[in-house]
């Protein structure tokens, strides 16, 4: 278990196996004025910016204390242009999105594991011709914000996991930008509202 503050971890090696062990990294913000000034505190706690193959499992991402008044905290980005990047068994836990991918061409699976947000998406996709698998896994909402958000994408595919939302919202569990082109395949899973007022 590793606590660190006012910073972020960049792994940028081609190829890598990142084996979380199950110990958690857990961030904390002593710094009001966070990184970006005026109270605000937006980072991405792990950035992948390698175009090779990363694998991470076992890890754990908490978010601890922020003196930040505006903290924006994303638990993992992948930036990296073709990156293919899998998440096996790990627990991300954040006040913005739990995955961020923005890299052009990359491939995100996620393969069981867990992934909470409030601010933002659960995991957030908007990279060019890339391509998400959700094998499996819980993804919690407890916010008014998306599960899945697939601004930019090739394809979306959803094999199964568990997909909740624990607070009342008109804002959807799956959201795909029209705009975007890309094909969604769903051949399983269980998509929850477990607030009463959700639609």
């Amino acid at each position: 278990d590793f606590t660190y503050t006012d910073a972020s971890i960049s792994l940028s090696q081609k190829n890598i196996t990142f084996n979380g062990n199950g110990k958690t990294l857990t961030y904390v913000n002593k710094n009001s004025a966070g990184n970006k000034g005026s109270g605000k505190d937006e980072r991405a706690l792990l950035t992948i910016s390698s175009t090779g193959t990363v694998v991470i499992n076992d890890l754990k991402i908490a978010l601890g204390q922020t003196a930040a008044s505006n903290s924006l905290i994303t638990a993992l980005s992948i930036t990296g242009a073709g990156a293919d990047v899998t998440l096996k068994d790990c627990e991300f836990t954040s006040n913005r999105m739990a995955v961020w991918v923005t890299g052009a061409k990359a491939k995100l699976t996620i393969d069981g594991g867990t992934y909470e947000a409030t601010n933002g998406a659960t995991v957030r996709f908007k990279a060019t011709n890339g391509e998400c698998v959700i094998k499996g896994g819980t993804f919690n909402q407890s916010a008014g914000n998306y599960i899945v958000n697939a601004e930019t994408f090739k394809t979306l595919t959803i094999n199964g996991g568990d997909f909740n939302r624990s607070k009342d919202s008109s804002m959807s569990i799956l959201y795909a930008c029209t705009t975007a082109g890309g094909e969604i395949n769903i051949t399983g899973g269980n998509f929850r509202y477990l607030a009463a007022g959700s639609s």
